[in-house]
């Protein structure tokens, strides 16, 4: 099973960079399988400087930072952790979006079944 995770997860790796060309990705992603969802899972981060220049909502970030969990098969973010000019976008308790990076990191290690770093 880890062994097809993982090709499954360098797969939507893949797809995502394809898709967020403009952002630039970590070089450690993280793939695994949860047995509680019974799914493989892929997980990253990318960063942007200026994000403004190109999406006019972020028009005063000076940077943009985003962690996340992604359930390869299903193609929906399990657990995501995001700031913007070094600060959490998130104030309220969230399903899927965490307020510090404490938070994402063990909701991460929960998902992939381990303890978190």
């Amino acid at each position: 099973m880890k062994a097809q995770c993982a090709a499954a997860g360098k797969k939507a790796r893949q797809e995502w960079v394809t898709q967020y060309s403009r952002e630039t990705f970590s070089d450690n992603p993280e793939y695994g399988y949860s047995a509680t969802l019974n799914t493989c899972l892929y997980a990253d981060e990318y960063s942007d400087v200026n994000p403004g220049e190109r999406a006019p909502l972020l028009h005063d970030t000076k940077s943009r930072r985003d962690r996340f969990v992604l359930d390869v098969y299903s193609g929906k973010v399990l657990v995501e952790y995001t700031e913007h000019d070094v600060a959490s976008i998130t104030t309220a308790p969230d399903p899927i979006m965490c307020r510090t990076e404490q938070e994402f990191e063990a909701r991460k290690a929960k998902l992939f079944g381990s303890r978190p770093h």
